[in-house]
């Protein structure tokens, strides 16, 4: 890795340090992927310090990153994770927060991952709200993107609920608090520090704790999976068909004399 690209790392490298008492020292950072990790070590590393903590929303789940980085101070040293997002350009620090890569630092973590193959997209297994399982949970990950800034105001008492996304294994978006919320009233919803009016039909949607997928969109699936059984269902009753024609023909034949 070229030493330009790993002084650029470095204006991102604290976001998540760990309370180390005493001077902090970066002793290694390692980005991982599925086909392997890419490690920086030494000085180089140490040099891997200073950034701004601006939080920013959730990145809407897709391919990403695992970055190791490891911390030595006072005596004794300690490892962490955060995530990158490169569809968004965006990081996931271990208290939940997100922040954006950008500029130079954001040139410099595409081309550390160059070569390493992401993890894939996150399976969503469960959605819950405020308590309560909704239908079609994959549906509802339209919400990372929905809604509109524009009349994006409380006007109601307080009633936010939370919206908990349950995926598959340890994620960028598995954290053990909610950061997605939603007020019935309001019909808002709040995504770490961003909040967005939501769709009318949409607000019902959530309320009823139904899917969110577009009542207009064709249902391809099932129209497949009917077409498949009625071929089936046709190839047996030709092959019944056939067989009975068979029989009838073995039972007209005349039996041979000598």
């Amino acid at each position: 890795m070229k030493r330009s690209v790993i002084l650029a790392l470095a204006a991102l490298a604290a976001l998540a340090l760990p309370s180390l008492s005493g001077a902090k020292e970066i002793s290694k950072v390692e980005f991982c992927g599925e086909n392997g990790c890419e490690a920086i070590t030494g000085a180089a590393a140490g040099r891997l310090v200073g950034g701004d903590d601006m939080s920013r929303p959730p990145a809407a789940p897709g391919p990403y990153y695992r970055v190791h980085l490891t911390a030595k101070g006072d005596g004794r040293s300690e490892t962490w994770s955060i995530y990158y997002v490169p569809s968004a350009h965006r990081l996931a620090l271990p208290d939940g927060n997100w922040q954006d890569v950008t500029g130079t630092v954001r040139t410099a973590y595409d081309r550390a991952t160059e070569g390493l193959k992401p993890y894939p997209a996150p399976v969503l297994e469960r959605v819950v709200v405020n308590g309560v399982a909704v239908q079609d949970p994959s549906s509802y990950l339209a919400l990372f993107e929905a809604g509109s800034n524009e009349h994006a105001v409380p006007m109601s008492l307080a009633d936010w609920v939370p919206i908990e996304f349950r995926f598959r294994g340890e994620t960028p978006w598995s954290f053990q608090k909610p950061y997605v919320f939603y007020s019935p009233s309001d019909g808002l919803l709040q995504r770490g520090i961003d909040m967005v009016k939501l769709p009318d039909e949409m607000v019902a949607s959530i309320t009823a704790r139904e899917s969110l997928a577009s009542p207009d969109g064709f249902p391809w699936v099932i129209a497949v999976l009917v077409a498949l059984t009625l071929a089936l269902l046709a190839a047996g009753g030709i092959w019944l068909a056939v067989r009975r024609e068979w029989r009838l023909g073995l039972r007209r034949a005349p039996v041979p004399t000598t």
